[in-house]
């Protein structure tokens, strides 16, 4: 809550009128009132009689200590993404910002927009001039939070993540490597004990989706670990072990119900690899077409007890759009598409789904 609202919910739970508890403070009743309503605040002397009369701390009373719950920063990362759609990355960040410097503590928070705002920046058009500062302001809220030894790890160990990838990008190695030095090692997975728990307990929906989402973490961790064989062997042009790791990705795929872009991803990839127009321009529609519709776990019977966390097609939809808008971008910029762009069927593919993926 904020201070005006702790103020009156606590005055109103001691059964203090505004009238006692100006007469305490040696102040007039319409400035009770003005606090209550958040139009002016208590002069800073005020503050830890205030706090004593409310019988709370200043910690409390200066919401220093308050925090969001997951579902709150759920909805307010779907308050920005509104306002992207709408008026643009500039009002969403801005927006973003405004909720951090309301509850500057809440390192779930600022980790959680961090990374929302990092990946619609991809989606959404900036000019190439204000990118880099974005991307800067962006990476300063995760070492925030990567700075504070008092965070809880899971948030902690992901804004490292995040950093270390920034740094690797940036071929700033001994950043990266200074970060990971800090990381712990993995700590133990409780979910095959928790699985257990809940059979012996007859909790039988709990132990199944308990271990679909185990199962989806593993494939998905599955398929990065052949897509990154797959690209190390393509930057040292071995096209015949590229391949091979390619197809077995594809069959990951297949054999683990995941979203059907990763197979077509990898044939991709090979074909820009070999510069072969025709089969890139065909993969190219699949993977355009395929961004446009949402990964239905529902239809999945190995992870159907997670449609309900995982889906939410509107949402899904407009990210996938904007994912393809921001794929078209990279296609007319990019020297690695040069040798398709005087095809015709590269152009009306680009007109074909630039009219359908959101603005450019």
């Amino acid at each position: 809550m904020k201070i005006n609202e702790i103020i009156r919910t606590r005055r109103k739970e001691l059964k203090l009128t505004q009238e006692q508890a100006a007469e305490y403070l040696g102040i007039s009743a319409p400035a009770v009132n003005k606090w209550e309503k958040g139009v002016s605040y208590p002069d800073i002397t005020l503050l830890p009689p205030l706090a004593r009369l409310l019988k709370v701390d200043l910690n409390t009373l200066l919401s220093f200590e308050d925090d969001l719950t997951g579902e709150e920063i759920n909805h307010f990362c779907n308050e920005v993404f509104s306002v992207l759609k709408e008026s643009g990355y500039k009002e969403g960040y801005e927006l973003a910002m405004k909720k951090i410097r309301e509850f500057p503590n809440s390192d779930s928070l600022i980790y959680n927009l961090a990374g929302f705002l990092k990946g619609t920046l991809l989606m959404f058009p900036v000019p190439d001039e204000d990118k880099a500062k974005y991307e800067e302001k962006i990476r300063e809220l995760f070492e925030r939070v990567a700075k504070n030894s008092e965070t809880d790890w899971r948030i902690r160990g992901g804004a490292l993540n995040m950093l270390v990838s920034d740094y690797i990008t940036a071929e700033d190695y001994s950043r990266a490597e200074e970060l990971l030095a800090q990381m712990p090692e993995p700590g133990v997975d409780k979910r095959p004990m928790l699985t257990l728990l809940y059979r012996k307990q007859g909790k039988v929906e709990e132990a199944v989706k308990m271990t679909q989402q185990k199962l989806l973490q593993a494939a998905g961790d599955v398929q990065n670990c052949l897509i990154t064989l797959m690209d190390i062997y393509k930057k040292q042009n071995d096209w015949e072990n590229m391949e091979y790791y390619a197809g077995k990705c594809r069959d990951v795929v297949e054999l683990l119900d995941l979203w059907q872009y990763g197979k077509y991803m990898v044939d991709y990839e090979m074909a820009v690899a070999e510069k072969d127009a025709d089969r890139t321009l065909e993969l190219l529609g699949n993977i355009l077409e395929e961004m446009g519709t949402p990964w239905e776990l529902s239809k999945s019977r190995l992870y159907y007890k997670l449609a309900e966390q995982k889906e939410n097609s509107g949402q899904q939809t407009e990210i996938f759009k904007r994912m393809r808008t921001g794929l078209l971008t990279e296609l007319e910029k990019s020297e690695e598409f040069a040798f398709v762009r005087d095809r015709q069927e590269f152009t009306e593919l680009i007109e074909k789904f630039r009219g359908d993926g959101g603005p450019a």
